[in-house]
């Protein structure tokens, strides 16, 4: 039977090692810094103002079809605009004005910058369906017709895209220090010694549960730095980190991502204590452990595709990536969300199991101390 008291001995040797250490502080540092950076530099970063773009017409139908068009033009090329119907108090970037002509047909002047071809595809596509026969003048139809609002590619959201990155950040530090821990014992022959005093899933739990508070304490730190900036400071700076982190002022958005991070850490973490287990010295596990760095790095990649919904949709189904696609892409429903879940929380268990296997066949090679004595 496992021992609470043994795990817990072990989760506070952990989180005492490493929260000595000066790279521990240097860390928890960081975080603040680089908030303050992207304060600081706020105006630099800043996304563009959106285009202003004014729509007249005569008839109340045909102002409502271009500006519906041109608000789905501009979500699905993911430029920042904004459609206005009455005249702007400062000078719009673009002006359009829509008449019907003696013929029958549609007219449209464009004044200031000119139109996207989606936008123009889109015009075309809502004024003739608004109650005309004739085709749009000077207006070019694309081959293909602009898919439906259901099938438009999402892009990731910037302020999850942030704390996916954030998160990300601090498993790599985290899985250094899992690999690190084992790897100094085993070479040291500590772990022997601990394995005598305690079961292989005692060691491999009290392991996770030290080095996921440490890293838990750091990414507590960085949000509590970035939220302070966010919502205490003003400016562009501040404007820019309320956007990033808009997120984090939902408490049921703030316990999800907590949720997310300890799975992942979970999965990934033991995965790396059952790959310190198994190899000999320092060079074999950085050999043993290259593939599972390297799916850490393709997710990394994958986050990116994200941002411009480029990522293929199989990715939610691939348990390396599944926690991470599901925190970049809110609009997932449940049921799209349930399968790939029960998935990964499925690899998740396996790989724990099969890191406390590791430590187990660690000890029945080295020949160790008996099984530890039960609780009294």
């Amino acid at each position: 039977m496992l021992s609470p008291n043994r795990t817990w001995l072990i989760a506070a040797r952990e989180f005492k090692t490493y929260t000595t250490t000066i790279s521990f502080w240097v860390a928890l540092a960081l975080g603040p810094i680089i908030m303050s950076s992207v304060a600081l530099l706020g105006p630099a970063l800043q996304p563009p103002a959106p285009a202003v773009i004014e729509v007249r017409s005569e008839e109340a139908g045909l102002a409502a079809a271009a500006a519906a068009a041109l608000s789905e033009a501009g979500e699905l090329t993911g430029r920042p605009q904004t459609i206005v119907q009455e005249p702007p108090a400062a000078e719009p970037d673009t002006r359009l004005v829509v008449r019907r002509t003696p013929a029958g047909g549609i007219s449209v002047e464009v004044e200031g910058k000119p139109l996207t071809p989606a936008a123009r595809a889109l015009l075309a596509r809502d004024l003739a369906a608004a109650g005309t026969e004739a085709p749009l003048p000077a207006v070019t139809l694309p081959d293909e017709a602009p898919p439906p609002p259901s099938a438009r590619p999402r892009g990731a959201p910037p302020g999850r895209l942030a704390v996916a990155f954030l998160l990300w950040t601090n498993l790599i530090g985290a899985m250094g220090m899992l690999m690190q821990s084992v790897t100094r014992e085993r070479a040291s022959r500590a772990l022997e010694t601990l394995l005598a005093a305690a079961r292989p899933m005692e060691i491999m739990l009290g392991k996770l549960a030290g080095v996921g508070a440490v890293s838990l304490l750091v990414v507590g730190l960085w949000l509590a730095a970035g939220g302070l900036l966010a919502w205490g400071g003003g400016g562009a700076g501040g404007a820019l980190l309320r956007v990033l982190f808009q997120d984090l002022a939902n408490p049921w958005s703030l316990l999800g991502f907590a949720g997310i991070y300890l799975a992942t850490y979970v999965a990934y973490g033991s995965a790396l204590l059952g790959i310190g287990a198994l190899a000999r010295d320092d060079v074999s596990a950085q050999n043993l452990s290259r593939p599972l760095y390297a799916v850490v790095i393709l997710v990394f990649f994958a986050l990116l595709a994200d941002l411009q919904a480029k990522a293929p949709a199989w990715l939610l189904w691939a348990p390396p990536f599944t926690p991470f696609i599901v925190l970049v892409r809110p609009w997932l429903g449940i049921g799209e969300i349930l399968g790939p879940a029960l998935l990964f929380l499925a690899a998740a268990g396996l790989s724990t199991f099969a890191a406390a296997w590791a430590i187990r066949a660690e000890r029945l090679t080295r020949g160790t101390a008996p099984r530890p004595p039960a609780e009294p």
